[in-house]
C-alpha cells in the first residue's frame, strides 16, 4: 500500500510545516482544513494569519523517534507510569516504514501514543517514504 500524505496530516496538527513551490518554499504552522479550499498554514504573521495550501505543497517537519531527548523519556517514564520495573519491558523503536511500541501494560499504549504524537514524533514513517522532513537535518 503506498502512503499518502493526506492520510496523516490531520494527525500532526500544530506540527510546523514547509509549504509551496521550490524556490519559494516557506515553513509555518498546520492549524486546519477547510475541505474546499486546503490545508490551513498559518504564515507565523498578523495580517493574514493563514494561507490554504494544497496537499502535495506541505510536507510536515518531523522528528525521528532517535531524536527523543532524556527529558522527554523522564516524561515518559514518569507521566506515563512507566515504571522502573517496566523499563526493562518498555520499547519504543522505529523500523523502516512503519512504528512499533511495545509496553508492558497494553492500558498505556494510547497515551503513549498521543504523547509521541505531540511531540511531533514520526511515527508512520513518512520521513522515510520522502513526505516529511527530518527536523534534524534542517
Amino acid at each position: 500500500m503506498k502512503k499518502e500524505l493526506k492520510d496523516y496530516l490531520h494527525l500532526y496538527l500544530g506540527c510546523k510545516v514547509e509549504y509551496g513551490y521550490d524556490g519559494t518554499k516557506k515553513i509555518g504552522k498546520l492549524v486546519g482544513k477547510d475541505d474546499s479550499a486546503g490545508w490551513q498554514v498559518d504564515k507565523l504573521r498578523v495580517l493574514a494569519p493563514y494561507q490554504y495550501v494544497r496537499d502535495e505543497l506541505i510536507k510536515p517537519i518531523l522528528r525521528p523517534l532517535s531524536d527523543m531527548t532524556e527529558d522527554e523519556k523522564v516524561v515518559m517514564h514518569d507521566t506515563l507510569w512507566i515504571t522502573k520495573e517496566e523499563d526493562k519491558h518498555y520499547s519504543v523503536s522505529h523500523k523502516c516504514t512503519y512504528w512499533h511500541l511495545k509496553c508492558c501494560g497494553r492500558e498505556k499504549e494510547p497515551e503513549v501514543f498521543l504523547y509521541l504524537l505531540s511531540k511531533h514524533f514520526d511515527l508512520f514513517g513518512l520521513i522515510d517514504a520522502g513526505l516529511a522532513i527530518d527536523k534534524t537535518k534542517l
